[in-house]
């Protein structure tokens, strides 16, 4: 990961978990780092995501939805249809051994 992309993760990630979400988290990594942009925000979260030392449930979650949220705007997507797309993720039954 380069300086400028681990600066933004560890942002988002000490945002996440002082309990930040949605526009308050952005604000918050953007006011760490004023030059970032919604595509590295985007990086930094899913970098995130694959941390297997990142284990809080909460924090995982509201960087899920943060990197959801602008890689749809990125896209043009307007929140109305991002509310119609939410599905409600199941849990799969454990394997059996």
């Amino acid at each position: 990961m380069g300086k400028k992309l681990n600066k933004v993760y560890d942002a988002l990630v000490n945002g996440a978990a002082d309990g930040l979400v949605g526009e308050e988290l952005y604000a918050y990594v953007t006011e760490k780092c004023p030059k970032t942009s919604s595509k590295r925000v985007v990086k930094a979260s899913l970098f995130a995501l694959s941390d297997p030392d990142v284990k809080d449930r909460a924090v995982l979650e509201a960087i899920y939805a943060l990197a959801i949220r602008y890689r749809f705007s990125s896209l043009g997507v307007e929140e109305i249809h991002m509310k119609s797309m939410t599905t409600t993720v199941q849990r799969l039954p454990s394997p059996r051994s």
